[in-house]
């Protein structure tokens, strides 16, 4: 199907910031249902590899599809989506997380979640921003937002590659976490082109 959702991804600059090889994280912001499956799209068609996308549908509460996609579930116990999360990274894959939770049509990120920053931190892995862009109107009702899951598009702008020191759990402290946080999602925003209010 890679060919006939390519043609959805109107724009897709900053290829080039993604490593050839060995693990990185994905952090991006959410703009509609199309997202996961246009990113997932984008990502693979360049690396020609699983991606281990962290997403809450009850769809993926199924282990043989959960398995074949290679999603990582948002479970109400984060600390085992964590763990999944840092897994898939210790073992040279590649995890795409949204901070924002949810889908956000307004031109401002806010009450952001820190899963990003944990991972970065813990597993010491390459980060890379990344910003997407809607390129039409937002929708106006439900049967609108779940129709983008078909026939959605958007621009996608990966950001150069950022890491941090490798830490124990144990060492981090909670400001800490919210500066790294703040730190990749103010480049997320950026390339997103919206406004970021920091935690």
């Amino acid at each position: 199907m890679g060919p006939l959702l390519k043609r959805r991804l109107v724009t897709v600059q900053g290829l080039e910031h993604l490593p050839q090889s060995g693990p990185f994280l994905i952090v991006v912001n959410h703009i509609g249902y199309q997202d996961p499956i246009l990113m997932v799209t984008a990502l693979v068609l360049y690396t020609h590899r699983k991606i281990h996308a962290i997403a809450k549908w009850k769809i993926f509460r199924i282990p043989l599809f959960r398995r074949w996609t290679g999603i990582i579930l948002l479970s109400k116990d984060r600390l085992k989506t964590f763990d999944a999360a840092t897994h898939a990274i210790d073992q040279g894959g590649i995890v795409m997380i949204y901070p924002e939770g949810t889908v956000n049509f307004s031109d401002t990120i806010g009450k952001t979640k820190t899963g990003d920053a944990r991972i970065a931190i813990t597993t010491g892995c390459v980060v890379i921003p990344t910003g997407i862009r809607r390129v039409t109107l937002a929708p106006k009702n439900s049967f609108q937002k779940y129709a983008e899951i078909l026939t959605g598009k958007m621009e996608v702008f990966f950001g150069e590659p950022v890491q941090y020191i490798k830490q124990k759990p144990e060492n981090i402290t909670r400001e800490y976490i919210h500066e790294i946080h703040n730190q990749i999602m103010t480049k997320v925003a950026r390339l997103a082109k919206k406004e970021f209010l920091p935690l």
